[in-house]
């Protein structure tokens, strides 16, 4: 991947700046590395805030969303140390995109792919609906009988 490819927007208002420089360099440290080697992923945005002078107990939150294909992901956390709240939302992050990976890789094992299976279904819900439809219409009969 080309490195003007890959674009990562990051945004703070945690007051220590060299933690917010930390955890930056963390988090675009762990985006290239689950971007490398793929074209799915175009770029992310990383947000982490601290939390309200109210809020108890405090709680600092990280966002992080990848721009991928066919659809972004995002991860949120909560934590009591912005680096805590900031490394749960790479981790949740990174497991959407490899399940998303490995369901790309193995489509041709997903039930929806199999011609049968995916006929059986449509049988099977085309049925489902008949039946509902011929319960209402008992139903709504029977009610005009006992007007």
């Amino acid at each position: 991947m080309d490195e003007l490819d890959f674009t990562i927007e990051m945004t703070s208002d945690l007051t220590d700046k060299e933690l917010e420089r930390a955890l930056m360099a963390e988090a675009e440290s762990e985006l290239r590395k689950l971007a490398s080697g793929h074209s799915d992923i175009r770029g992310a945005a990383v947000t982490v805030r601290q939390p309200g002078k109210k809020e108890t107990p405090p709680l600092h939150e990280a966002t992080v969303v990848v721009y991928a294909r066919p659809e972004n992901v995002v991860g949120k956390e909560k934590q009591d140390t912005p680096s805590g709240a900031l490394k749960g939302a790479l981790d949740a992050v990174e497991k959407q995109i490899r399940r998303k990976r490995e369901m790309l890789r193995e489509h041709w094992e997903q039930p929806q792919n199999d011609p049968v299976t995916r006929e059986v279904l449509e049988v099977a819900a085309a049925e489902e609906e008949i039946s509902e439809e011929m319960a209402e219409q008992d139903e709504a009969a029977g009610s005009e009988g006992n007007v």
